[in-house]
């Protein structure tokens, strides 16, 4: 039998950008955001996708609401 090949998805470069992020409560934690490779983060939280991957400084993953994010700090490289 012949296997019918799956249209595949178009892979998208990502660049890992260390940042700082302020939550609407308060709550300041840094780590990593994805960004295709010619965006920037501005782009990233003004695109129509209500959450962002994050990864903290433990390597937790976390998807942030957009909504409760108060302001993204990009960082120099430590």
């Amino acid at each position: 039998m012949y296997e019918r090949a799956r249209p595949q998805s178009p892979i998208i470069p990502k660049v890992k950008e260390y940042a700082e992020v302020t939550l609407t409560n308060g709550t300041v934690i840094s780590g990593h955001v994805f960004l295709e490779a010619r965006r920037r983060i501005q782009d990233m939280l003004n695109d129509p996708a209500p959450f962002f991957a994050f990864i903290d400084a433990s390597e937790k993953i976390i998807l942030l609401n957009k909504a409760g994010v108060l302001s993204v700090r990009p960082l120099d490289k430590h």
